[in-house]
């Protein structure tokens, strides 16, 4: 048997493992240029120029990008006014930004003063709208929502203001996941990430009442984009500590939310406990209200502080098996600048997004 030559053995074994250090090397710098792609759309800027045009009690300003529309939400503390009055403001507001390079929609939250203020609690008076849709519409009535509870009644009109995006065919073999996300809506972020999803197929969120409340016009823009709504609960208390009655009663005041919002009850299946608590006593309450408990199998644990968004991609990408659910949230931009990196990377695998 002739033997290998040594001395060219030595040298081809040193040139596979170079070239095997310089892969890793470059895939993994390949991810982290993704993520400097997705700083490069750092909106800074459009914070700060929304903060000079603004005038009053100025609470919060926000302004995020998914790498296909721009948005910003601006919070104003204020006493309480006529339906008349804050209309007739936010389109002050949005005139005043929407001159902004950039700026694709905005929603306002006009905050009752001095009331401390936690998302979904406080709003007297919520709207949106999105440059093109402001722009050009006639009579500007229908330039996008504007919603309030004033007097006990509900104050609720106008339309989408987006435009549509064509959904992507969903695949019919069985390479699919399903992406969930929990809480919310969320001034900004909900949108940004429903936004982001209808670009590659389909989700489900988990919506709180008491949040959708405050914003109902984001309910039926998540409906109109394909995104499935679920049950999360009107005040997302644990179920375990709830008495059957108590339980019950959150999620029949969800579905009056629900109404209210003129979502499509139908379409709406799905029950996901708050923090995962549901023990069998409730669960069958659930079930006897004709809804389904949706659990997860892939936590990516965004809403811990310390989760990065490398690491809530590295959760996406580690999970990615046939018929898995991964659970996110809807507040984060860290897990929105995750999914800008990971979803075409799923995709280019070839699973499919869909809904529960």
């Amino acid at each position: 048997m002739k033997l290998l030559n040594i001395k060219v053995v030595v040298p081809a074994i040193l040139i596979l493992i170079v070239a095997g250090v310089l892969i890793w090397h470059f895939s993994h710098r390949v991810e982290h240029l993704s993520f400097a792609q997705v700083d490069k759309l750092n909106t800074d800027n459009i914070t700060n120029q929304i903060r000079s045009k603004l005038t009053g009690d100025v609470l919060d300003v926000k302004s995020a990008s998914n790498g296909y529309i721009t948005g910003a939400w601006v919070a104003l503390k204020i006493n309480p006014e006529s339906n008349a009055w804050f209309e007739a403001e936010s389109k002050k507001i949005f005139s005043s930004l929407f001159d902004i390079p950039g700026l694709d929609f905005v929603e306002i939250s006009f905050i009752e003063r001095p009331a401390p203020y936690k998302y979904g609690y406080g709003e007297l008076f919520t709207a949106l709208s999105t440059k093109d849709s402001f722009n050009n519409s006639k009579p500007l009535e229908d330039c996008g929502y504007f919603w309030s509870w004033n007097n006990g009644k509900p104050y609720y009109k106008g339309k989408d203001p987006f435009k549509k995006v064509e959904q992507p065919p969903l695949n019919q073999n069985e390479k699919k996941v399903y992406l969930t996300f929990d809480d919310g809506p969320f001034p900004l972020y909900s949108l940004l990430l429903a936004d982001l999803i209808r670009h590659y197929g389909h989700a489900t969120f988990f919506l709180v009442g008491k949040m959708l409340e405050v914003r109902p016009y984001v309910g039926k823009i998540l409906q109109d984009w394909g995104i499935e709504i679920g049950y999360h609960s009107e005040d997302h208390y644990n179920f375990n500590k709830l008495d059957t009655a108590m339980a019950k009663d959150e999620i029949t005041l969800e579905t009056a939310t629900f109404k209210a919002a003129r979502l499509n009850l139908s379409d709406i299946k799905w029950f996901r406990p708050p923090g995962g608590d549901l023990n069998s006593e409730k669960e069958k309450l659930v079930e006897d209200l004709g809804l389904k408990v949706a659990w997860w199998n892939v936590n990516t644990a965004d809403y811990r502080k310390e989760t990065t968004r490398e690491q809530i991609a590295n959760s996406y990408l580690s999970g990615l098996k046939n018929g898995n659910v991964f659970l996110g949230h809807q507040g984060l931009l860290k897990t929105i600048q995750a999914l800008e990196v990971v979803l075409p990377i799923m995709k280019s695998k070839g699973y499919a997004f869909e809904s529960l």
